[in-house]
């Protein structure tokens, strides 16, 4: 799976809960989240197991003091009662102290495990490209959701199922062993008297009826794993409606397409609804019967577990039966708490096995983005696409080549026949065809982001190159960031580069006007909105300009400009050096250009060299 994908085997969709499979995943995720004992999280789960069995042991003394208490009322001793007074208020601080230390220890141990899973995965996804080929896989729709939501939910849960397990265990030990002191004591004054037979005996009846009704619940619990996984899966699907209308607001705005964005709202706001309006059925039941067995059969359980060893105790005053009547029901009364919690407890396993499931098939699908394996169709034939059999790329090279490599799309669909051509320093080179003929696919299998087929292919990568996408990327940070990257601004100050030819290069691509509108380099704004599309593809002419690559691979990089900038930008980026490799349709741009490569539409390309004069 995560650390090794071949040992655990796919996840899954026919169920979703703490199965053989599911604990198998859980232990690979736990290795994560745990790594080793001699670490901060060993630290945090010792301190953490050491302040539960301390607050178990409080619970017990409390339990002694509430019965001594009983027994000084009954006993009508004030100078008794105002003594137990005061032992109860001093056990109440370093409780209250405890209680604050479970749950500040329990939210540090979450933090960690997620911290931990959070780099493990970030890695991976930010690793060999993997971020951007899993938009072609079709096994994971809403992969941010699993990366944080998820990942959070499954810390929180592993922390909280620790601490809902290991202390009801050491209440129950404690508990157990005491009331078995107990009633030895209850039996006879005279050890030589006293049954080990009958003072367990009353434990093995509670026993057996907490075996047999736990066994009832859980024949009768609902599957809380997949109610779990489905209403994650939901709300992921809302909040990624909800994404794509913030993200595409004023294409929706000016195609006036509200009525069908709300369609679409509604219908994934549905399916939230009905997967929790059917977890809520199916726990109305279950509760009803678990609150029925765990207040009233366990009630009068305990009831007669206490009831039995005084009504055959002899030579006590009534104050004593009735301390030691109260101080074992406080006692029972923490054990039935105790296992009512390993109850939920196993309610919340069954839960987080739904997202160990989710998070097992996250480190599944990365693993296979750096196999190169995508998954297109799971549901059908699971046609895949290996990276590992296509054509080779080659980077480091002093030219651009392709030599019998066959343009496909990410999820398979076959382009071009085998391409052949090379295109050296110097040959600016304009790339045109129909629509889908694959200019773009050519310049994101040079970049290394796609494949191409042909075993024996090899596709040449120039050692120094960059590329400008149609819509330019904007980074969070200043205009200065923005020129910068995806140089850090620590690395660009070692390179040399400092606001003066930041200034420069956003001169010469003609932003002049924007750095004295938005306040200078050093301004932050969100670029996105403030820039038109013309100035935000005129900040990527700056960032070539700073940068001076060998090669400029350009995807329509001009198409919002208007002439004049298109003309300023072509001619900064070749009298700056820079050997451009750009796809458009504009045919004037002909004239900035030497040769072109021409996509025919029917899978074949044409390398020449352009009889017109270049542009001045």
């Amino acid at each position: 799976m995560v650390a090794n994908s071949k040992e655990v085997a796919r996840p899954s969709r026919q169920r979703s809960g703490m199965t053989a499979e599911s604990t198998a995943r859980a232990r690979e995720l736990l290795r994560i989240m745990f790594p080793r004992w001699i670490s901060g999280q060993g630290a945090l789960l010792t301190a953490h197991s050491l302040i539960l069995t301390t607050r178990s042991m409080l619970s017990l003394y409390v339990a002694h003091v509430n019965g001594m208490m009983v027994k000084a009322i009954i006993d009508q001793n004030a100078n008794a009662f105002v003594w137990t007074i005061f032992r109860w208020l001093a056990i109440a601080l370093p409780s209250t102290f405890v209680n604050s230390c479970i749950r500040f220890l329990e939210k540090r141990l979450a933090l960690a495990f997620r911290s931990n899973l959070t780099a493990f995965f970030q890695e991976k996804y930010m690793a060999d490209l993997a971020y951007y080929r899993v938009r072609f896989d079709s096994r994971i729709d809403v992969i941010d959701q699993r990366l944080t939501d998820d990942i959070t939910q499954l810390s929180a849960q592993t922390a909280h199922l620790y601490n809902h397990v290991t202390k009801p265990c050491f209440d129950i030990l404690l508990v157990v062993y005491s009331l078995i002191k107990f009633n030895l004591r209850a039996q006879s004054p005279s050890k030589q008297n006293r049954s080990l037979l009958t003072a367990v005996a009353p434990l093995l009846f509670g026993t057996g009826v907490v075996i047999l009704s736990m066994s009832v619940l859980r024949l009768l619990s609902p599957r809380f794993g997949a109610e779990a996984a489905a209403r994650s899966q939901a709300e992921g699907h809302y909040r990624t409606t909800h994404s794509r209308v913030l993200t595409s607001a004023e294409e929706i705005a000016f195609l006036r397409g509200e009525a069908v964005e709300n369609a679409q709202l509604c219908a994934a706001y549905a399916e939230v609804a009905r997967q929790e309006r059917r977890s809520a059925w199916s726990r109305l039941y279950f509760v009803t019967i678990e609150q029925f067995v765990l207040k009233y059969v366990w009630n009068a359980a305990g009831s007669i577990m206490v009831a039995l060893p005084q009504l055959h105790r002899v030579g006590t005053s009534v104050s004593e039966r009735a301390m030691s009547y109260t101080e074992t029901s406080k006692m029972l009364s923490d054990a039935a708490d105790a296992v009512q919690r390993l109850l939920s407890a196993q309610k919340e396993v069954q839960e987080l096995g739904g997202y160990v499931d989710r998070i097992h098939e996250l480190g599944c699908v990365l693993d296979d983005m750096h196999a190169g394996t995508i998954v297109t169709n799971p549901s059908l034939t699971e046609r895949r696409r290996n990276f590992s059999k296509c054509a080779r790329l080659v980077p480091g090279q002093e030219a651009i080549f392709l030599e019998g490599a066959t343009l496909t799309t990410p999820t398979g669909e076959v382009l071009t026949k085998p391409l052949h051509f090379r295109v050296e320093v110097g040959q600016h080179t304009l790339i045109s065809g129909p629509n889908g003929s694959g200019k773009s696919t050519l310049l994101r299998v040079i970049a290394g982001l796609c494949s191409a087929a042909g075993p024996n292919g090899r596709i040449g990568q120039p050692a120094s190159f960059m590329v400008a996408p149609q819509r330019a990327y904007l980074a969070a940070g200043s205009l200065r960031a923005q020129v910068l990257y995806p140089m850090a601004t620590t690395a660009a100050t070692k390179h040399g580069w400092g606001d003066t030819e930041v200034r420069t290069a956003l001169q010469q691509a003609g932003l002049g006007a924007v750095v004295e509108r938005e306040g200078g380099i050093h301004a932050c704004r969100e670029w996105a909105d403030v820039l038109s599309g013309g100035e935000r593809q005129q900040l990527a002419i700056a960032r070539l300009a700073l940068h001076r690559p060998t090669f400029a691979l350009l995807d329509e990089c001009t198409s919002a400009m208007t002439d004049e900038n298109e003309r300023r930008s072509f001619t900064l980026l070749r009298d700056l050096g820079i050997t451009l490799f750009t796809v458009a349709h504009q045919p004037n741009l002909r004239l900035f250009h030497t040769h072109s490569l021409i996509f025919d539409g029917a899978g074949g390309c044409t390398h020449e060299a352009n009889t017109a004069r270049l542009a001045t």
